[in-house]
């Protein structure tokens, strides 16, 4: 990586991190005129947020756990077609997951098939 992508990279970051930061301050501002966490969600969802910064905003305003607003948040239907997209990904992880820890059959789904979880 070159000196100028590595500043430009930075760059971004900084900028997402403004803007979760703005976006936690006008949530904290909703919450306060009784918006509802349903209405905060399609906010930051408009306003350009990934579904994991919108949880974190969330966390960050109700202080509820991160695992409990996930799941608020991956039901809510603004992110339905993200969510139904990497449902297949996110179901093999937690295959592969239980294999590794010995829950599982030692196999992995993969869509059509299994496959012998591979040994480290």
């Amino acid at each position: 990586m070159n000196m100028s992508t590595h500043f430009q990279e930075a760059a971004r970051d900084e900028d997402r991190l403004r803007l979760r930061e703005q976006l936690v301050a006008e949530a904290r501002h909703w919450k306060q005129r009784r918006a509802s966490m349903e209405d905060i969600i399609v906010m930051l969802h408009d306003k350009g947020l990934s579904l994991a910064e919108s949880v974190w905003v969330l966390q960050q305003v109700f202080g509820e756990s991160l695992a409990k607003l996930k799941e608020v948040v991956t039901a809510h239907p603004v992110w339905a077609e993200l969510v139904s997209c990497t449902e297949p990904l996110h179901d093999e992880l937690e295959n592969l997951e239980r294999a590794i820890d010995g829950q599982g059959n030692g196999q992995v789904v993969d869509g059509g098939g299994a496959r012998a979880a591979e040994s480290g």
